[in-house]
Order: C-alpha cells, then sequence, then structure tokens
C-alpha cells in the first residue's frame, strides 16, 4: 500500500543544473546592461576618434551671400552639413 504523505521533489541534479542556468542568464544580462556603459573606443586613421578629430581644423568665413569653408587640417573632411540658424528673412539672402 502505498503512502499518501509521500511527496516527490525535483533531483538535486535537476536543481543545480537549473541553478546553473539560472546564474548564466543573469550574468548575461548584467553584461548586456552594463555593456552600454563602456565607451568603444573608435579608430580613423589607425588612432582613437579623438584625436583625429582634434586634428581637423575649418575657417569658415560670410562675404554677402557667399558661405566659404576652407579645411586648413591635416584630416581629410569629405561631408560637410550646415545648418544656418536666424529669421526666415535672413534665410533667403543665402540662396538656400
Amino acid at each position: 500500500m502505498r503512502n499518501s504523505n509521500a511527496k516527490k521533489a525535483i533531483s538535486p541534479v535537476v536543481t543545480t543544473i537549473l541553478l546553473v542556468m539560472i546564474a548564466i542568464v543573469l550574468a548575461l544580462i548584467i553584461l548586456l546592461w552594463a555593456r552600454g556603459f563602456i565607451k568603444e573606443t573608435l579608430m580613423k586613421f589607425g588612432e582613437p576618434i579623438e584625436r583625429a578629430c582634434e586634428q581637423v581644423n575649418l575657417q569658415v568665413s560670410i562675404s554677402g551671400s557667399e558661405l566659404s569653408v576652407i579645411n586648413q587640417g591635416s584630416v581629410p573632411v569629405y561631408k560637410l552639413a550646415v545648418r544656418i540658424e536666424g529669421k526666415i528673412s535672413e534665410l533667403n539672402e543665402y540662396n538656400l
């Protein structure tokens, strides 16, 4: 005759495997979360991007309705975005 009060439990091996898996999942979650706080070094021309940006030297001048930008630095600039702020009537002077 069976004992009606007998309870079955999870085996210790399964419990250990579950605990290890939970620890691994938590470690991955923390690693992915902390990854956003670690600064990644971007390289440009074989050096950190901060040093390359320091070597850009743009001279800007405005003469009438002409905007002139000259790169006097040692790093080439291939693309430049210019934003002009002011009143709409002032923007019309530059023939945008």
